[in-house]
């Protein structure tokens, strides 16, 4: 992908294409984890451009939007030795977790009932996938006692018109309310924290002069310009966050991929 950004580039050189502003060609580490400290820090770097175009997978369409999301940690620790003897009568972390785990199911169940923005087809969804439970170790030398700590990692998906604050209010509450069912739990209350930064999901204003330059592009392909949504979360959101540039995303390709750094273009008027 990246390869590819900069020999178009390089083809535009070669050919003596003279443009009407600039173009920016940037590749950034800290894309694929979530952190985008690559993209934040390239917008600091240089300068408020009219229009950026990331490189992602969009199925040959014009990408107007994406999702947000993060990456969760839930850690039980209980006090206590563990094991066996001293440990049979500690609170289990494991059973704690369980009930996350089943209310995480339950929250992914609601958020498919939420009805997608315009730019997405109706079938659209986003998601709550719960990846990793892990407690008392994996060897059978590990099996003989009741572990003392545990945790479980996630991912929760939202709808660009979601902030972080509201996201997280909600998958929170809705986690206590159902630890709460059933007696509560006993033992430590879990300490529930993101892992990564929290990313945004972006908007393209939708009267942008760059989107009809896009599609003007498109037609003399011969292809049709399908503006939609993205089904996934990318860094597009940090351009507005440090700087004036809006962004859309732009095909590459049909499946994504998983490297570490992105393509961006910029062109800028004189």
């Amino acid at each position: 992908m990246t390869a590819a950004g900069f020999l178009a580039l390089k083809c535009l050189h070669e050919l003596g294409i003279e443009l009407r502003g600039d173009v920016y060609a940037e590749s950034v580490v800290d894309e694929e984890n979530g952190g985008v400290n690559g993209t934040l820090a390239a917008r600091l770097r240089n300068p408020d451009i009219d229009f950026a175009l990331l490189a992602e997978n969009s199925g040959l369409a014009v990408g107007v939007e994406t999702i947000g999301g993060s990456d969760w940690k839930a850690t039980v620790m209980e006090a206590g030795s563990g094991g066996i003897g001293a440990g049979i009568g500690q609170a289990n972390p494991i059973y704690t977790l369980s009930k996350i785990a089943l209310a995480l199911e339950k929250y992914d169940k609601h958020l498919a009932g939420i009805a997608p923005p315009p730019a997405y087809p109706n079938d659209m969804r986003i998601r709550l996938l719960t990846y990793q439970l892990a407690s008392g170790g994996s060897t059978y030398a590990d099996s003989g006692g009741v572990p003392t700590t545990g945790h479980l990692i996630f991912w929760q998906e939202v709808f660009a018109d979601t902030t972080e604050e509201a996201g997280r209010k909600e998958l929170l509450d809705f986690i206590e309310r159902q630890l709460n069912v059933d007696g509560g739990i006993a033992g430590a209350r879990p300490r529930i924290e993101t892992t990564i930064r929290f990313l945004e999901g972006h908007r393209t204003a939708p009267r942008h002069p760059a989107l009809a330059s896009i599609a003007r592009a498109y037609g003399r392909l011969g292809l049709p310009c399908e503006r939609r949504g993205i089904p996934f979360a990318t860094d597009a959101y940090a351009f507005r966050k440090a700087s004036k540039t809006d962004v859309a995303v732009i095909p590459r390709g049909t499946t994504r991929t998983g490297s570490t750094s992105v393509l961006r273009w910029r062109a800028s008027s004189p």
